[in-house]
């Protein structure tokens, strides 16, 4: 009998309730066989790669918010803390693509959010946030860290050519 004929009967039995658990083993069987044939495309490939890259970077960001949000909380427990995307904030002062119109500082570094620490009666607290995440070597992270360092001072935050105050976050401190 060939497979057409088995399938054909796996078919009709499987309406019958004695036969109805062999007719659902055989299109399991008949599906996972179909399975190990298939393969991505070259495209499906490079698309399947973006996404888990994407999906890596939104993990990383989120997970670098959650930890500054708690060590800042924890160290400024008097204060409220907020985060905001700095493109949100930044829009009012100047154009942030090339594509945007008004004041161009033709400066690619920025920071990714800012944090407010508010307190009632008291000067709000900004602080930059630049974040970078890799699985890569010592070597590459030292880079990154360079260049997370770069975005974050690339905007002055308080009155002009005053020093201003510099959070660390150091959770064990």
């Amino acid at each position: 009998m060939g497979r057409t004929a088995c399938l054909g009967r796996a078919i009709a039995l499987s309406r019958r309730e004695a036969a109805r658990g062999l007719a659902e083993h055989w299109g399991a069987l008949k599906y996972s066989q179909a399975l190990t044939f298939m393969k991505l495309s070259a495209e499906g490939k490079v698309t399947a790669d973006y996404y888990k890259a994407n999906q890596s970077s939104e993990l990383g960001v989120g997970f670098a918010l959650a930890l500054a949000h708690w060590v800042l909380a924890q160290r400024h427990s008097d204060r409220v803390v907020s985060i905001v995307p700095a493109d949100t904030t930044l829009r009012a002062g100047w154009a942030l693509t090339s594509r945007e119109k008004g004041r161009r500082n033709n400066y690619r570094y920025r920071p990714q959010f800012f944090v407010e620490l508010w307190k009632p009666g008291a000067p709000s607290l900004a602080l930059p946030i630049a974040c970078k995440g890799n699985h890569s070597n010592a070597a590459y992270s030292h880079g990154q860290l360079a260049s997370a360092s770069a975005h974050v001072e690339a905007v002055h935050i308080g009155p002009w050519n005053e020093p201003i105050r510099s959070e660390v976050a150091y959770p064990n401190r």
